[in-house]
């Protein structure tokens, strides 16, 4: 698929325990953690590959333990920070089920 253009949204970090994300190896061991999501352009349609995290009160609700630190809005920031109007987005692909996509999906609309 050439002409597709793939860019990397930053939307900030938390620490969590390394356990997480490395197969319950590395317990008790700070690990800094990148939140990603992805555009893609120069398909049929405009895509966002994951829809960053939620807001603060779904974080600390459902992730107290990553000490996460969010801003709601951030992919719709990184994306406009892009050039690209959230409002064109064609398509949402969650790649994975998480508690704090969905709500982030919804700001989408």
């Amino acid at each position: 698929m050439s002409g597709l253009t793939i860019y990397p949204l930053d939307l900030g970090d938390a620490v969590v325990d390394q356990s997480m994300s490395m197969e319950k190896k590395g317990m008790g061991v700070p690990w800094k953690a990148k939140f990603l999501c992805y555009y893609i352009e120069g398909a049929k349609k405009k895509i966002l590959v994951d829809s960053g995290v939620s807001d603060q009160e779904h974080a600390g609700k459902w992730h107290s333990e990553t000490n996460c630190r969010v801003t709601p809005g951030q992919s719709m920031a990184a994306l406009e920070k892009i050039g690209v109007n959230p409002e064109e987005i064609d398509l949402i692909l969650l790649t994975h089920k998480h508690r704090g996509a969905a709500p982030a999906c919804l700001s989408c609309k």
